[in-house]
């Protein structure tokens, strides 16, 4: 397989990286917000910038523009962020080269100050970086979840209990935290996420995230037990290249 820079082959790099823009983790993020990580990664050095723009549009496959709200992008941010920052401790742990995994920053200094290198070869900093995997994980969830509301005709599907069960005590645990600090649980969630992001909000994403994921699952499911000829298969890849 053709080998990367970082030493991993390209779809090695692909893998990582979809894991760590993975459409909802809602249990990781308590651990983060709850130690103060996030507001001594997040906030110090992405939250007066993410700030300042107004608002962002992304084009989902299908070319559809997608609006995206300050909230909704500060939101994804940081789950992309913690999700990174979660990763790169395992990796550590496990002895697993972070240059190689293409996760070699130093979350305890400005992203903005830090290069790398995105998909294209360029060099960017790690903010422009996450900025950009940020909006390719928006994207993805967006598509997936307007497609759910399309198929069940134009409302939200429900969630399992489960997620809503996991989405409830992770709020629970959120308002505990707040509390220690002093903050309202939407306070909270403003410190740690960024501007806009509210316990509504933070809900509201979730649930859309969640709706996404399952969404995606039941395409994966169904085109696994349907048989296609070798057209459909093709013009599937093509899609989907």
């Amino acid at each position: 397989a053709q080998k990367s820079k970082k030493g991993l082959s390209r779809n090695a790099v692909k893998t990582i990286k979809s894991v760590v823009a993975c459409v909802v983790v809602v249990a990781l993020l308590v651990a983060y917000v709850g130690t103060g990580t996030v507001r001594k990664g997040f906030i110090h050095s992405t939250l007066q910038w993410t700030t300042a723009i107004p608002a962002v549009s992304v084009k989902s496959d299908d070319g559809d523009k997608l609006n995206v709200s300050v909230a909704t992008f500060n939101y994804y941010f940081a789950m992309l962020y913690n999700n990174m920052r979660s990763t790169q401790s395992s990796y550590e742990q496990y002895g697993i080269d972070l240059a190689d995994a293409h996760l070699d920053v130093d979350f305890d200094k400005s992203l903005s100050s830090q290069t790398t290198t995105n998909d294209d070869g360029e060099t960017v900093t790690w903010l422009e970086y996450m900025y950009e995997e940020t909006l390719e994980s928006i994207k993805s969830t967006y598509t997936y979840y307007n497609e759910a509301v399309k198929a069940n005709g134009g409302t939200d599907p429900e969630i399992t209990e489960e997620q809503q069960a996991e989405l409830d005590d992770t709020v629970n645990q959120y308002k505990e935290t707040a509390n220690g600090y002093g903050f309202t649980v939407s306070g909270y969630f403003v410190q740690a996420f960024g501007k806009g992001v509210t316990e509504k909000v933070f809900r509201r994403e979730a649930v859309r995230s969640y709706i996404a994921q399952n969404y995606q699952e039941q395409l994966s499911e169904d085109f696994s037990t349907t048989d296609y000829s070798t057209e459909d298969y093709e013009a599937y890849k093509s899609e989907h290249a």
